[in-house]
């Protein structure tokens, strides 16, 4: 259990925002052992880091976190599990904060039964638990464009053999970054920051120098 001070030392936010967290049960209520003498959970350092990461990069409100943490259960005394519920929740951004039943999901997918579970087997599109998010219908939509289209799923299919792939690596680089023991939330915020901000940027520039190097061999070949 820790001082109101040690909180405030570890998770670098005042006195007021901590407490207003409590006040929108963000955070756990202290243990109240005398009148002016309250404790709180170590698990509230975790919780704040989390706050203030989904605020600062995400730019998430207090109504929209209070919404994650009310969605998901996560065990901020396991790291792994911690790490993996965090990472699961806020993967999809705010698109994951919408829930839509199977039924509701394929009717704004404008998709059949049989096309859905097609795409799920293929883990094409993620189910969880017959339940579906914005993210998950907004890939669905670009899927049937591409099928209304006769565009092939060739590279789709690459992607998720290539991002199993990476997921074992990813998994083993979390584990050990967790191990090393980095101050309170840094595990985590680091282990986020390479998965959403550098994979995406180092894939990102793969494909934009690939292309630009297409372009400069055809302006060759034109002249």
């Amino acid at each position: 259990m820790l001082k109101m001070s040690e909180l405030i030392a570890l998770s670098g936010e005042s006195k007021s925002t901590i407490l207003f967290y409590i006040k929108e049960v963000l955070l756990p209520s202290p243990l109240k052992l005398k009148a002016n003498v309250h404790r709180y959970e170590e698990e509230c350092v975790e919780r704040i880091s989390m706050i203030k990461y989904l605020q600062s990069n995400f730019s998430y409100t207090i109504a929209e976190i209070k919404q994650i943490f009310e969605n998901n259960t996560f065990d901020f005394s396991n790291d792994i599990a911690f790490l993996q519920g965090s990472f699961e929740m806020i993967s999809g951004g705010k698109n994951n904060l919408r829930h839509i039943t199977k039924e509701q999901f394929i009717k704004e997918a404008d998709i059949n039964e049989r096309l859905l579970n097609e795409w799920i087997e293929n883990k094409l599109i993620s189910s969880n638990n017959s339940m579906f998010s914005q993210a998950d219908l907004e890939i669905a939509k670009l899927l049937q464009v591409c099928k209304d289209n006769e565009i092939p799923y060739d590279l789709f299919m690459r992607y998720i053999k290539t991002a199993k792939e990476l997921a074992v690596i990813e998994y083993e680089l979390g584990a050990k970054i967790i191990q090393k023991g980095l101050k309170e939330g840094s595990s985590h915020r680091l282990i986020f920051d390479i998965l959403l901000k550098l994979k995406p940027y180092i894939f990102n520039n793969a494909t934009i120098n690939e292309h630009s190097k297409r372009v400069q061999n055809i302006s060759k070949e034109n002249t």
